[in-house]
């Protein structure tokens, strides 16, 4: 399938927009369950499940080149490094099955018995895989080569945080937790002995990361627990620490004002490794250097979006076809309460069973308290109809200065400590962070303004675009080779941000939403 998006609107004003076609080709829609579909590392092949069954692709063509079943529903995949092997884990069954895309015959599988399996991964030499049972009992390390295992106790967590490979696949930074006490364990992988530990100054510690040149740790609390993001050493030396109040401080000063403290949400190395980017519950992202440490830029996060200048605010409408050519050059400055009401209205709500699709969808409906209401039933069918006659057109639009964004009031749990998820103590401040492939660009959203995704300039320190959905963001991917963002909202649109501006592609496939990249 081919679709061709409506227009490319650069960032040059509210008044004028410069429309350039992009293109995208869409394949066709193939069966899965489960996990999201995986590309192996040389982006040759895709594996997808379905059910039991294991079904690798070639990338490019899309045919079928493997097929294996397992012993039941796959709930994980992922490739080794060799891009060959894949690893499927059926928690449920507490089983891992391995297989090798080049051999049918050729597969493995680990048992770990009544302790189960929560979560499981390959090393970065693609010979051992890694098993967290459930209760969080141990660390199961297993060789494909010699069927041997080496255990480590305590894991802190069974979903994959605390369990990070340096980039050289040299060591592995363990999260341990043994009498409410929180360590990291650098442990040899080569021989899978432990090569240093220290303890942390965390109260509570929420992952643990490697630097992409492998020289030291980031490590950070969970969000309740009010502190910020400290670098270590491999041998457990402290070299420095980002407060989430926007200070940061060397190891030996001491830091007074307690109060201030808010927790931090996100931890995201750049693709380089000189930057380190730490997103706070009070909506701002501190960025930290390499050389000392310290934070070099605060960007936050606000209802309005004022400044810089040049700061493009893009805004996803959706017009009728008649008034297209005069609605782009009619918004005054009292457009940002009407954008926000519309913003508000009901989304991707199935149509009703009756297909009605007379006027009278559109009359308003009496409700209980004796009110005039829209029946969201009936608009949502309305839209659709309309998106697809083309009566009703979507675009981008480039909102003026100052721009006020749509706001969603979300209640934090009071849930903390050990019992805390991750969604529930996070629901504040910023929620994702992505950097660029070079380091250009930053990418963030904020739970507050959960429409609109933040691109930050990191070479000037400024806001360079700021784009405002008709859905909540959903997940958000920069290109691997290009400064090109992609957006999705669950919607039937993806949507791309480059320097040149900001565009979307309808998916010409019925019924397919877009939810994860």
């Amino acid at each position: 399938a081919h679709a061709r998006s409506s227009c490319l609107v650069s960032p040059r004003g509210p008044s004028t927009s410069r429309r350039r076609t992009m293109s995208l080709d869409f394949s066709e829609t193939y069966k899965r369950t489960g996990p999201p579909p995986a590309f192996s590392p040389d982006g040759a092949k895709v594996a997808t499940a379905v059910d039991h069954h294991l079904v690798l692709r070639d990338a490019e063509t899309l045919a079928v080149i493997f097929m294996q079943d397992c012993v039941a529903k796959i709930e994980h995949i992922e490739w080794s490094n060799d891009s060959d092997h894949v690893l499927c884990a059926m928690y449920k069954k507490g089983r891992v099955q391995c297989f090798r895309a080049s051999d049918d015959e050729w597969r493995c599988e680990v048992d770990e018995g009544p302790a189960g399996v929560a979560f499981a991964k390959w090393s970065p030499c693609g010979t051992r895989v890694l098993c967290v049972t459930e209760f969080k009992l141990r660390l199961s390390v297993w060789s494909l080569l010699d069927a041997t295992c080496v255990y480590v106790k305590s894991p802190k967590f069974d979903d994959g945080r605390g369990l990070d490979f340096s980039p050289d696949g040299k060591f592995l930074a363990f999260v341990r937790r043994d009498k409410r006490t929180d360590s990291v364990l650098v442990v040899d992988a080569r021989d899978w002995t432990v090569a240093s530990a220290f303890d942390v100054a965390t109260e509570d510690l929420a992952d643990a990361r490697w630097s992409p040149d492998s020289t030291s740790i980031a490590v950070h609390d969970a969000p309740h627990a009010n502190k910020g993001a400290m670098l270590y050493s491999p041998d457990g030396r402290l070299l420095g620490e980002c407060e989430p109040d926007g200070d940061s401080k060397d190891p030996s000063n001491v830091k007074t004002n307690q109060a201030a403290r808010v927790g931090v949400t996100r931890v995201r190395w750049s693709s380089g490794g000189s930057f380190l980017a730490a997103g706070g519950r009070d909506r701002r992202c501190r960025v930290v250097n390499h050389v000392s440490w310290r934070a070099f830029a605060d960007l936050g996060h606000a209802d309005r979006v004022v400044a810089p200048a040049t700061v493009a605010v893009y805004e996803e409408t959706e017009e009728r076809a008649s008034r297209m050519g005069v609605a782009a050059d009619s918004r005054d400055e009292n457009s940002d309460e009407n954008a926000s009401r519309a913003a508000n209205a009901p989304r991707n709500v199935e149509p009703d069973a009756s297909g009605s699709g007379e006027w009278w969808d559109d009359v308003l409906d009496g409700d209980e308290s004796g009110f005039g209401v829209k029946d969201p039933v009936r608009v949502a069918a309305r839209r659709k109809r309309e998106l697809e006659s083309g009566a009703l057109v979507p675009r981008y639009v480039v909102r003026a200065l100052p721009a006020s964004l749509p706001i969603e009031e979300r209640v934090p749990s009071e849930t903390s400590g050990d019992d805390a998820e991750p969604s529930e103590v996070s629901c504040e401040g910023v929620s994702k962070i992505a950097w660029s492939f070079d380091d250009r660009f930053l990418a963030t959203s904020d739970a507050r303004t959960p429409r609109a995704v933040w691109i930050w300039d990191m070479v000037n320190i400024e806001l360079c675009a700021v784009l405002v959905q008709m859905d909540d963001v959903a997940a958000f991917e920069w290109d691997p080779r290009l400064n090109r963002l992609a957006i999705v909202t669950g919607s039937e649109r993806v949507y791309v941000w480059s320097p040149d501006g900001a565009s979307f592609v309808q998916i010409p496939l019925p019924g397919f939403t877009a939810k994860t990249l």
